[in-house]
């Protein structure tokens, strides 16, 4: 009787990779197509391009398939607002930039937008147990841009960074689900709210000096 391909191989765990990420990609958009309560695992195999019975080679189940998910795409979007931040030491840029990269997410990746901004929040246990401690690091990116500007004097000493976080990240989200919902949704209706968002901040935020310099 032949022996089975040995999948320890590079070549196998290429395989097993590529496949992992296909069954990601492919929940994602299920998920967001259909929502995550309504959605089936034959349905994300089906679009994977696998048997349902190979998705729990991967996850144990679906709620294991949403975690997996979310890790993957917060671990990419972590990444790429720290190198947009990386080459930024001015907070006012920073501050911009952050607006500009969290928009930008939805424009580029709607489904990743609808997911969460729409998805993750129909999983009340998720969002208690899981989703608050990842999102945590995203927008402890935030904070430290905030602290920065209070830090160099550019902003005001009188609030809360761990408020203001808050509070644009609130605006951003609800913009972001807003605009994955309209059908006829435009990117630069987005753009303008990146534009109408940074302005608030600043009148809000800067203080005299930190805004007599013009942002390049």
């Amino acid at each position: 009787m032949p022996r089975p391909k040995n999948l320890d191989t590079p070549e196998g765990r290429r395989r097993r990779e590529e496949k992992y990420q296909r069954i990601l990609d492919a929940s994602l958009r299920i998920f967001s197509r259909k929502g995550f309560f309504e959605s089936k695992i034959s349905e994300i195999a089906e679009e994977a391009g696998v048997a349902d019975g190979t998705i729990y080679l991967y996850f144990k189940n679906k709620d294991d398939l949403l975690i997996s998910l979310f890790e993957a795409k917060l671990e990419s979007v972590n990444s790429g607002l720290r190198a947009s931040l990386i080459s930024v030491s001015d907070p006012r840029q920073g501050l911009s930039r952050i607006i500009e990269y969290h928009l930008n997410l939805a424009i580029t990746d709607p489904d990743l937008a609808t997911f969460i901004t729409h998805e993750l929040r129909r999983s009340n246990k998720f969002m208690k147990d899981y989703a608050k401690e990842q999102l945590a690091d995203y927008l402890g990116q935030w904070q430290r841009v905030l602290e920065e500007g209070k830090a160099s004097g550019v902003f005001h000493q009188n609030f809360s960074t761990s408020i203001a976080k808050h509070v644009l990240f609130g605006a951003l989200d609800y913009a972001c689900g807003i605009w994955v919902n309209n059908p006829n949704r435009d990117a630069g209706d987005l753009v303008e709210v990146g534009h109408q968002l940074t302005s608030l901040m600043f009148d809000g935020l800067a203080t005299q000096s930190g805004t007599s310099e013009t942002l390049q």
